[in-house]
């Protein structure tokens, strides 16, 4: 999943720092249950921030460095969108909503809602209302009816998502451990695949998705 974020330095970064302190601030105020963002963020996560024009105008996106990535990243863990969380801006002398993103334990990044984030007041922000949302889920359902309850059980629904191949729909249902693009999918008939990238193979394969996975 972090293989192109993986970097020890980061290149065109913007005071990560204050990002970071922000973000402490953050998950300190939300409580235990959000320890573990704050946990890595103290651990030095964060080696480098820059603000990007998307996914939204304003998203401030990071580098990591790779060895603490990998002590925090959870491949089970589920997209998340925490919404609601309010930070004091100095310049316009109000507070501005902004939405912090998660994936795979891992916090991704985060953007302000309405109003540029410019001089955020550090020790001024408002957590009591915040909201969690899990954006990019909609294909989870469809796919969840076609498994067994075991089966759907090894699924992250963040990694689930529909796509056409030769023709036919499939789910993508999880990578393969090669780390080429291999994938498990599955059709509306409930067949189970291997789908191969290079050569390009679409191959039904038998037994339970725990078997599948357990053979890679």
């Amino acid at each position: 999943m972090f293989g192109l974020f993986k970097k020890k330095k980061a290149e065109n970064t913007s005071d990560y720092l204050s990002d970071v302190a922000l973000l402490k601030q953050i998950f300190s105020a939300m409580g235990s249950n959000f320890a573990k963002f704050h946990q890595q963020l103290e651990a030095g996560l964060i080696v480098g921030s820059k603000k990007r024009d998307t996914p939204v105008p304003g998203y401030v996106s990071f580098a990591y460095n790779t060895d603490v990535l990998n002590r925090f990243e959870d491949k089970k863990g589920r997209n998340l969108a925490i919404r609601g969380i309010k930070v004091f801006e100095a310049t316009a002398n109000a507070y501005v909503e902004i939405q912090i993103n998660v994936g795979y334990g891992i916090v991704m990044g985060f953007f302000p809602k309405l109003h540029p984030l410019t001089s955020p007041v550090l020790d001024n922000v408002q957590v009591d209302r915040f909201t969690i949302h899990y954006p990019g889920e909609d294909n989870f359902n469809p796919a969840k009816a076609l498994l067994s309850k075991e089966d759907a059980q090894l699924i992250n629904p963040s990694d689930v998502y529909e796509l056409e191949l030769n023709g036919k729909k499939y789910y993508h249902l999880a990578d393969l451990e090669n780390g080429d693009g291999d994938f498990v999918g599955i059709d509306d008939q409930k067949n189970l695949y291997r789908i191969t990238h290079d050569p390009f193979e679409i191959t039904v394969v038998n037994g339970s998705l725990a078997e599948i996975l357990g053979k890679q």
